[in-house]
């Protein structure tokens, strides 16, 4: 039976709401694959859920001046797992397939971070799902070539087709 290691990836972010954290994508994407015969396991990589300051990316430099004031983001945070963590969590599984989800634009470093320490270490095949690879498909094939799926649209539809 093949495994497969459905992630829900850390993200950084200036803040984040709970609604970002359910693994509801995830979790259809599991039933589904059940359901064809597959052995799925979820890492949820945002829980528990414990910020850490983080450095400033270059791209948001100009906000510098705002940080900390009030009525406005207090810093960038790392929200989540340490990647080396996920990446150590993903050979323990040894899956067949890893699958990622990816929600947003803003997040979508994190997740390719993820993508490539995963493809270096263990050359297993990753897919991506999630709003931003249903935006953005073709974007992410060209940004992150090493990316073997990118699912588009609901799992539910793209699963049996793709």
């Amino acid at each position: 039976m093949k495994r497969i290691l459905l992630i829900q990836p850390p993200l950084q972010d200036f803040y984040t709401t709970p609604i970002r954290l359910y693994p509801l994508g995830l979790l259809s994407v599991a039933s589904v694959l059940k359901t064809c015969g597959f052995q799925v396991e979820i890492l949820d990589c945002l829980t528990p859920l414990r910020p850490k300051a983080w450095p400033l990316p270059e791209k948001f430099s100009y906000l510098k001046p705002y940080l900390g004031q009030p009525h406005f983001f207090k810093r960038y945070q790392h929200f989540g797992w340490p990647v080396e963590k996920v990446v150590a969590r993903v050979g323990e599984r040894c899956p067949d397939l890893v699958a990622l989800n990816c929600s947003f634009a803003a997040y979508f470093s994190t997740a390719a971070e993820l993508i490539l320490a995963i493809k270096r270490k263990y050359g297993m095949p990753v897919m991506v799902g999630g709003n931003q690879a249903t935006c953005c498909r073709e974007e992410i094939r060209s940004r992150l070539p090493e990316i073997d799926y990118v699912l588009a649209g609901p799992a539910v539809i793209g699963l049996a087709y793709d």
